[in-house]
């Protein structure tokens, strides 16, 4: 999934058109809302509809099918993390600085940010289940994953 959301930073930071970005920036305010106000359910969902806007935004059909696919495989994973002591600050911040690179157009970073981004909650969660402790800190709660599913299109 990292390698995909990285290729899809890298392409969308040079097909953006300013409605997208103005798409971008608008999600961004919306998770840090959510995140002022603890609210992790709408938190995530946002954060979920960032991700693939910003592989929409690659406007690749290929990279866009894969990561479908594979977003129904790994939404459980991301939520778990984001539960996960300091991962969620982090995670704004991280989200903050991949859109400053996507409006800056900068490719480069935009992708690896983004790799970093989504490699980091494979990290987490392969840490957390271990039991060990990363750089946050011990893992403090295993959160009740049950409702916590796909929605179908529309």
């Amino acid at each position: 999934m990292s390698g995909i959301e990285r290729c899809a930073a890298e392409l969308a930071a040079t097909r953006m058109v300013e409605r997208d970005v103005e798409r971008l920036e608008a999600l961004q305010e919306r998770i840090e809302w959510h995140h002022e106000r603890g609210e992790l359910r709408e938190y995530f969902e946002t954060n979920q509809q960032i991700h693939s806007a910003i592989v929409d935004f690659a406007r690749n059909a290929v990279l866009k099918a894969t990561h479908d696919i594979l977003l129904a495989r790994v939404e459980r994973a991301r939520f778990f993390a984001l539960s996960v002591h300091g991962r969620w600050d982090e995670s704004v911040r991280e989200h903050q600085d991949i859109l400053a690179a996507l409006k800056a157009g900068d490719a480069d970073r935009a992708g690896r940010l983004l790799g970093h981004h989504v490699r980091r909650t494979g990290e987490i969660m392969a840490t957390t289940l271990d039991g060990e402790t990363d750089d946050a800190g011990p893992a403090k709660a295993r959160p009740n994953m049950r409702g916590i599913t796909r929605k179908a299109a529309p």
